[in-house]
C-alpha cells in the first residue's frame, strides 16, 4: 500500500481525528496547513527511510479529510504571501564578477 494511503488511513482513525481537532481548536483555526502537517508527521512518526517527514503525503491526507467534511482547514494562503513581497530598486544595480580561464582572470560588469 502506498505511503499516502497509509497516512490517510492513520489520520482517519478516531484518536487521530481527536488530536487534529484539538490542534485546530487550540489555534483558533489559524494554523497553517503545512505547520499542521509537520506537527502530525512528528506526532505519528510519518518519516521516510532517510528520516525526512512525509509532509506532502500528510498534506494530501488533510486535504482529503477536509473534502470529506471531517475537518475544517484554514484556507490556503495566497502564493504571493507565501513568497513574501518583492522590492523594486530605484537605481540600476551593477553586477561585477570575475571569470578565471586558463591562468588569467577576466573581470566583467553588467546591469542586473
Amino acid at each position: 500500500m502506498a505511503t499516502e494511503e497509509l497516512i490517510k488511513e492513520r489520520l482517519a482513525q478516531p484518536e487521530a481525528m481527536e488530536q487534529i481537532a484539538d490542534l485546530l481548536a487550540g489555534s483558533g483555526s489559524r494554523l497553517r496547513r503545512r505547520v499542521l502537517a509537520k506537527d502530525l508527521c512528528d506526532r505519528f512518526q510519518f518519516y521516510d527511510e532517510r528520516g525526512y517527514r512525509q509532509t506532502n503525503a500528510c498534506l494530501k491526507a488533510l486535504r482529503w479529510l477536509g473534502s470529506e467534511g471531517r475537518i475544517a482547514l484554514a484556507a490556503n494562503a495566497p502564493a504571493s504571501a507565501a513568497r513574501g513581497t518583492s522590492v523594486r530598486l530605484h537605481a540600476v544595480v551593477r553586477l561585477r564578477y570575475s571569470v578565471h580561464h586558463e591562468g588569467h582572470e577576466e573581470v566583467t560588469e553588467r546591469n542586473a
